[in-house]
C-alpha cells in the first residue's frame, strides 16, 4: 500500500504529504509515535507540543521567571518536525536568493523603520 494512501486515511482524509517540508520519513514518524488514538488524545496544541518536549519549561515563583528553557529528550517524532522545519527554512524562493537572506533583508528594513521613528 502507498504510503500517501494510508497517511491520508490514518488522519481522517488530511493529506500531510501536501504541506512544504513534510516527507514520508516525517508522516510515518507521526504515525509511529502518535499511535492509533492520534492526535484525539490531545484536548489542546499545547498539551501535544508538552508531550512533544517542544513547549518550554518555565519555572515562575512570585512573579519571576527563573528558569524557562525547552527539555532536553529526544523523541523520533521531535527530531522529525524539527527536520522538516529546516527543509522549510533552507528552501529557495523563485528568484534564487534563500529564505534566510529574505528575512534579514526584511529584519533590517524593520529595524531601519523603528529607528525612524524613534528619531523623529
Amino acid at each position: 500500500m502507498d504510503v500517501n494512501q494510508l497517511a491520508y486515511q490514518y488522519f481522517g482524509g488530511v493529506d500531510l504529504m501536501a504541506i512544504e517540508g513534510v516527507s514520508h520519513a516525517t508522516v510515518m514518524a507521526v504515525m509511529s509515535e502518535v499511535g492509533i488514538e492520534g492526535f484525539s488524545k490531545f484536548e489542546t496544541s499545547k498539551q501535544f507540543t508538552s508531550w512533544l518536549h517542544l513547549s518550554p519549561n518555565t519555572k515562575i515563583t512570585g512573579g519571576k521567571v527563573i528558569n524557562s528553557h525547552i527539555p532536553k529528550g529526544g523523541n523520533r517524532l521531535k527530531i522529525a518536525l524539527r527536520n522538516a522545519a529546516n527543509v522549510i527554512g533552507n528552501l529557495k524562493d523563485t528568484q534564487g536568493n534563500s529564505n534566510k537572506c529574505h528575512c534579514q533583508k526584511a529584519r533590517r528594513n524593520l529595524m531601519e523603520h523603528d529607528y525612524k521613528k524613534r528619531s523623529l
